[in-house]
Parts: structure tokens; sequence; C-alpha cells
């Protein structure tokens, strides 16, 4: 049985990505801070990454929407 799941585009994708991290920030940081030794830390990480996540997403609309790849 071959089931095509729709790809989903860059913007999509770092959509999921964000709603995740604002789903389960806390246990994603508390994550972070102790498996990161504390010299290798970095200040304000996950909101650093979300930042970043959003400049991306900014980009993407100003781009066309293409799959990142498909999955079968």
């Amino acid at each position: 049985m071959n089931h095509s799941i729709p790809a989903l585009t860059e913007k999509e994708y770092f959509i999921k990505q964000l709603t995740f991290i604002d789903d389960n920030y806390q246990d994603l940081n508390s994550l972070y801070l102790s498996s990161t030794p504390l010299k290798e830390r970095k200040k304000d990480f996950l909101s650093n990454y979300v930042s970043e996540v959003e400049k991306y997403i900014t980009l993407c609309n100003q781009a066309p929407a293409e799959p990142l790849c498909e999955k079968y």
C-alpha cells in the first residue's frame, strides 16, 4: 500500500516547528539547560532560535512555496 503524504513547504515546516517549541517551551528549555555544559550554553538560546526562524519565515513569504521533499 502506497499512501502519499503531502510534502510541507519550508514555511509550513518551520511554522510547525515554532508551534512545537511554543507548546513545549519549558520542557525544551529544561532539557537544553540540563544537557548543555555551562561553558557552552548560549543565553536565551530558544528565544534566539525562535527569532531566527521567524525571520526565515518572513523570507519564505517573499519566495514561491516549494515542497521540502516528497514522502511516500
